[in-house]
């Protein structure tokens, strides 16, 4: 993670109190706002478990500091507060990724938190997977691959609890800056994409999410000019790109709490039915199903983000792109699930 103005913002799409209560949180973290305090609404603090940060209240222009970081913020405090009309307080910028870690993780799992919606919840999940991710791209050790694990089951989990989940995590994985958000992308719709085609146990959903996060952790070998290129690849670069989802493969082949079937997946994600692919050209029935649903899975959320040489496409445009153009690198019927996924046919 970089300076705390280089915080990556994702705003909350639910409309409930504590979403609208992040999203404020949020918005002030974005690089263009200079100011040294952030706000954080009260209702978002549980009681003496907010990290060991200053806390300040603002008076006028003046920020005065009401707790010390090494003394607890009780429940008692809070409510004197509120009922002195003061409904948030403030921390310094430099405090405000521990704070945001803080949020992200404990308004999904603790018991007695606010009433947060399924939106803020996938929502803060995807803003920890993402945060997540970039530190595996920066270090992809095995201590990282089983943070990134353990992001992949809390998705998985809120699956198992709440089937509507389904459809605010598929509207989260698009539309996005490209960087580590597509790692993050291709993990939630491989899960949803395995999820519709019943796929038998949550361990199949962890490991294809583990597959869809991990698809291009071999870029980390790749020359970064390479990577982030906005033109065309030369034919030395392009040959250096090729090799990524093998290096992958290497990076994670020694790894024992990543399945065999995530790292073939990682390793075949390039491959295509009619043995076009890379890198070992493999034909349709030598691929896995993990594979191709990583496959489609790249392509779609590919399609689907912001990158500096290209604009996201909807949803139906993405899917028209690869009905006329891109079909010899999927699979059909992997795709027509993909498509009623997003609740629609293809004319």
């Amino acid at each position: 993670m970089g300076a705390a103005e280089e915080i990556s913002v994702n705003p909350i799409s639910g409309d409930d109190p504590v979403s609208r209560s992040l999203n404020e949180f949020f918005g002030e973290l974005a690089p263009e706002n200079k100011e040294p305090f952030v706000g954080l609404k009260l209702h978002l603090i549980r009681p003496d478990s907010i990290p060991s940060v200053a806390l300040y209240v603002k008076r006028g222009k003046r920020y005065r500091m009401f707790r010390d970081q090494r003394e607890n913020f009780t429940a008692f405090e809070i409510q004197g507060l509120l009922d002195a009309g003061v409904d948030r307080v403030f921390l310094s910028r430099a405090d405000a990724p521990l704070v945001r870690q803080y949020l992200e993780t404990f308004l999904v799992k603790s018991e007695g938190s606010p009433q947060v919606s399924v939106d803020a919840q996938v929502g803060l999940m995807r803003s920890a997977a993402v945060r997540m991710t970039e530190e595996l791209f920066q270090d992809p050790s095995p201590e990282n691959i089983r943070k990134g694990m353990k992001a992949v089951s809390g998705f998985v989990n809120l699956l198992v609890r709440d089937p509507k989940a389904f459809y605010h995590l598929i509207r989260l994985s698009s539309h996005d800056p490209y960087t580590y958000q597509h790692s993050v992308g291709v993990g939630l719709n491989a899960i949803a994409l395995g999820k519709r085609m019943r796929m038998p146990s949550e361990q199949d959903l962890i490991d294809l999410g583990i597959a869809g996060l991990l698809h291009d952790i071999g870029k980390t070998r790749v020359d970064p000019g390479i990577i982030n290129k906005p033109g065309p690849l030369d034919k030395a670069e392009w040959e250096q790109m090729l090799q990524h989802s093998t290096w992958g493969y290497e990076v994670l082949k020694d790894n024992r709490d990543v399945s065999q079937r995530s790292k073939l997946a990682v390793l075949h994600h390039h491959e295509e039915g009619a043995g076009g692919g890379y890198p070992h050209g493999l034909t349709d029935n030598q691929i896995s199903v993990f594979a191709k649903i990583i496959t489609i899975a790249d392509i779609f959320n590919a399609l689907t983000t912001d990158r500096t040489y290209s604009k996201a496409k909807s949803p139906f445009e993405a899917f028209k792109l690869i009905q006329g153009a891109m079909m010899h690198k999927v699979d059909k019927s992997l795709f027509a699930e993909l498509v009623m996924i997003y609740g629609g046919k293809l004319e």
